[in-house]
């Protein structure tokens, strides 16, 4: 389990349960590195300033927000951190709505709620509630400096919870042909829901594997076969100091003589 990226209480009521928040998912897509051609070393990306014609390190940068081209707003940390959140280190459930209420295209990700030792009674009760009422919670918190509307609901044995996007977030399908508007004759809808009913079963997500992902990853071991013994062991060398010293002192003398 991955480290908690934030903690605070679930407020449900009068009570208040100590919780810990952990990602619920990971990407699983195979990564790599951006390499040389000519000698397959890795290479370092670095912040170019071209205003100083200079390469500067990560804590030399800041945060700016473009007003106008070329004019920037400089945030700090102090400026985020003073931003008015009533939702701090707090979720605060305010409703209970049906689940299926919510289209899936608001959801941004999903994290587990873990309770702590002395929150576990009553986070078991809400978890056993929200199980039979078929309901989520509607709340909202603050990660990283932003407070978010957020859905709590049952997962298995435990909550999961996920900021929401808000509505002018998600575009408007206005610019998409219009399908719904298209007259469909009843008798055509037979034959394709008949089709539709036919394969309707229980989704099993364990069916669904990544062919991709497989297939590069059989590919990539394929390859690792065929390097060289001490590939990806390179040892560094050092310059002889001393010696490119000596080099240095009688090529001097040799001039003067």
């Amino acid at each position: 389990m991955p480290n908690p990226i934030w903690s605070g209480v679930v407020a449900f009521g009068m009570v208040s349960i100590p919780v810990r928040l952990y990602p619920a998912t990971e990407s699983k897509d195979v990564k790599f590195h951006m390499l040389h051609r000519k000698d397959a070393s890795r290479i370092s990306q670095r912040y170019y300033c071209p205003e100083d014609d200079a390469v500067i390190d990560a804590h030399e940068l800041v945060r700016g927000y473009e007003a106008s081209p070329g004019r920037y707003i400089v945030m700090t940390d102090d400026d985020f951190a003073a931003i008015p959140v009533t939702s701090q280190h707090s979720v605060e459930l305010s409703e209970f709505v049906e689940l299926a209420s919510i289209d899936p295209i608001h959801f941004q990700k999903t994290y587990y709620l873990e309770p702590d030792p002395l929150g576990l009674k009553p986070f078991a009760l809400l978890l056993r509630v929200m199980q039979e009422s078929g309901r989520a919670g509607i709340a909202r918190f603050t990660l990283r400096h932003k407070e978010q509307a957020c859905v709590i609901r049952p997962y298995k044995n435990t909550l999961a919870l996920s900021p929401l996007l808000y509505l002018d977030e998600v575009r408007s399908t206005s610019m998409l042909r219009k399908a719904d508007r298209v007259e469909v004759e009843p008798d055509a809808l037979a034959l394709p829901t008949a089709y539709v009913d036919a394969l309707t079963t229980e989704f099993n997500h364990e069916s669904y594997s990544d062919p991709y992902r497989e297939g590069l990853t059989a590919l990539l071991d394929e390859k690792a076969k065929s390097l060289p013994a001490d590939a990806g062991a390179k040892t560094m060398t050092f310059p002889d100091l001393m010696g490119a010293l000596r080099e240095a002192i009688e090529a001097k003398r040799a001039k003067v003589s």
